[in-house]
């Protein structure tokens, strides 16, 4: 169960580039379960959007793939959305590559915590 995750920081109306580039995984060696799980965890931000494609198939795009603000309440309290929100679970064929990026809408900085889970079917 390989896990790529990490802390990407977006000054105000910029975009990333693809934050998967260069990781050991961004091509699946074998035929996966991917999971996207992110939230933003700036107080009260709510200008983030999100890109993610699997084998060039887009499941997320702006301006429709808005990553939430980390919750300041449970809604269920069997699913600590404190930490992060799910978004994502989908089938893989071997060799697709992985692209996710982000854009800031907002003039202000923020911070993103994302984790990509990659499971064998």
């Amino acid at each position: 169960m390989p896990v790529i995750t990490a802390q990407t920081i977006l000054a105000g109306n910029k975009q990333s580039n693809n934050v998967l580039e260069g990781s050991s995984y961004e091509f699946l060696e074998m035929d996966s379960i991917v999971r996207l799980n992110m939230v933003v965890i700036t107080a009260n931000h709510n200008g983030i959007q999100c890109l993610f494609q699997i084998g060039g198939i887009t499941l997320m795009q702006p301006p429709f793939g808005l990553v939430f603000p980390i919750a300041t309440y449970i809604d269920d309290a069997g699913i600590p959305n404190d930490i992060y929100h799910p978004y994502v679970t989908r089938g893989a064929p071997a060799g697709s590559r992985l692209f996710l990026s982000f854009t800031n809408t907002s003039a202000t900085t923020a911070y993103l915590n994302w984790v990509v889970r990659i499971d064998a079917p």
